[in-house]
């Protein structure tokens, strides 16, 4: 039951962030003014944090792709023993090594869609969506 409501959850933001990005017709590159992001590391996770969150867990983003504001600051957990980085394709943000257990925050900057991968394990990607919308 548990694996099959992950699943339909999943489905749902698949489908969603598909609308979305035909809505928006995207053409698959950043785009935007004000794209760049900044990245800063904490050893725990604050409190209170407003924004998205993803989570690094056996070696894959949680979720993989995500929708937010700009302006919005995202929260990443590293769950792994090993250290993983969320690093944008365009430069605009990369938070560094997130060490296993670790956190990291970055703020997101202006519209646009923005491809990221873990720098130290490239098969691992995800893609952030940011949108007044």
């Amino acid at each position: 039951m548990g694996s099959t409501r992950r699943l339909a959850t999943a489905g749902a933001l698949v489908l969603s962030l598909a609308v979305g990005l035909a809505a928006c017709g995207s053409d698959g590159g950043s785009s935007g003014s004000g794209a760049k992001a900044t990245a800063t590391t904490s050893a725990a996770k604050s409190a209170g944090t407003a924004g998205t969150e993803i989570t690094i867990r056996n070696f894959a983003f949680e979720p993989r792709t995500l929708r937010a504001k700009p302006g919005d600051t995202i929260t990443v957990t590293n769950t792994d023993d090993t250290a993983h980085t969320v690093t944008a394709d365009d430069g605009a943000f990369d938070t560094g090594d997130v060490a296993g257990a670790g956190t990291a925050t970055f703020t997101v900057g202006g519209p646009g869609r923005y491809r990221f991968h873990c720098d130290i394990h490239n098969y691992m990607t995800g893609t952030v969506t940011v949108s007044d919308q």
